[in-house]
């Protein structure tokens, strides 16, 4: 079966795959993004999921016969299974929504649950069907799909709640931008949601699946509204853009290159000697990267600041915050964006012992 998903052979040209191909390629370079710079709002998981949903579709449609087409019609309801799992996580983690964090690993586990009924047990999906624009897999009508579909629209609404109440929470205490930033991560919740009209062909509606692409509107509006209302200055979010996108081609270029090379070799390899290859790969690459971007971080961090203008700007922005533990957070966070520092810790004395207290650290396993 392996040698058949690996064999280029099994594919073929299809334009209707084109729109999954460019929507997930470019949601998944957009979580590789903040899995990169804002990993400590846990978005990237929701990013991930997507772009296996939508890729995996496109490379359904390109299919040339019913087994591969199967294959990769599971592969992507693996990643749907945790795409509204990973969306609660980021309101929890986002908005510090601490006495929620509990349901979060039983969520997951339930995600857990429904990949194994499908790929051991054949429950949800156990065939495809051949449409215009490819093969698209066909649910089964038992109780395990209706109880996914329960599943993740009730797990979307409790995210949903989650955002309500934190925006209630801040609005009459927080900033206007933080308000604005919540609205809008509302907004793109919302429009996410309406990807699951892509379902409708998973019930025999012969509807072209494109809603995929309102998942993709979505995650750029969580991505603007974590970027934008964050008060980062937009020369700062250009320049580690530039910084990050020649990173990305110095790195994945020559890995996807390569791979490309040993992709038929691959194929004609048992699965254990593939599994490796892969596992082998994997570190190789860890290695070349943590060996290349340190260099490219230096290269772009000759930049030079005007310290009066830097300390101007990071003290009108950390001053609309009325808590001690959010001023700490947007300082730690915004001289470390201007400045470009790998690790940054704040310290406050103490009046009575006159002993210094850690308040704040970006870059020492935080972020």
């Amino acid at each position: 079966m392996w040698q058949e998903i690996w064999n280029p052979q099994n594919y073929s040209w299809n334009p209707w795959a084109l729109p999954n191909f460019i929507n997930g390629s470019w949601i998944l370079l957009m979580g590789i993004f903040l899995f990169i710079r804002r990993r400590q709002t846990v978005v990237y998981g929701t990013y991930f999921g997507t772009a296996g949903w939508i890729l995996c579709y496109g490379m359904a449609y390109i299919a040339k016969n019913p087994q591969v087409g199967l294959f990769w019609g599971k592969a992507a309801h693996s990643s749907v299974f945790f795409i509204a799992p990973a969306m609660y996580q980021f309101t929890v983690e986002f908005y510090r929504l601490r006495d929620r964090r509990k349901y979060v690993l039983m969520l997951y586990c339930i995600s857990i649950l429904f990949v194994l009924l499908q790929n051991l047990g054949g429950y949800m999906i156990s065939e495809v069907k051949f449409y215009p624009w490819g093969y698209y897999p066909v649910a089964r009508f038992d109780i395990f799909m209706p109880a996914f579909l329960l599943f993740f629209f009730l797990t979307y609404i409790f995210g949903l709640y989650n955002l309500y109440t934190a925006y209630k929470r801040i609005k009459s205490r927080a900033s206007t931008l933080e308000s604005q930033r919540a609205k809008s991560l509302f907004a793109a919740y919302v429009v996410s949601c309406f990807g699951a009209l892509d379902y409708l062909p998973f019930y025999g509606v012969r509807i072209y699946p494109v809603c995929h692409l309102f998942a993709g509107l979505g995650v750029v509006l969580i991505a603007y509204a974590i970027i934008r209302y964050r008060l980062m200055d937009i020369e700062t979010v250009i320049h580690k853009t530039i910084m990050w996108v020649t990173t990305s081609i110095l790195i994945f270029a020559p890995i996807s290159i390569i791979m490309l090379l040993l992709w038929p070799w691959l194929g004609s390899l048992p699965i254990g000697a593939s599994a490796g290859v892969i596992v082998l790969s994997f570190f190789a690459f860890l290695w070349y990267y943590r060996r290349l971007q340190p260099r490219i971080d230096r290269f772009f961090q000759k930049r030079k600041y005007n310290p009066s203008e830097v300390l101007f700007k990071v003290v009108s922005k950390v001053s609309g915050q009325e808590q001690i533990g959010g001023a700490i957070n947007s300082l730690t966070g915004e001289l470390k964006d201007y400045l470009y520092t790998r690790n940054l810790v704040v310290y406050i004395q103490d009046e009575q012992t006159e002993e210094y207290k850690l308040a704040g650290d970006r870059g020492y396993g935080s972020a």
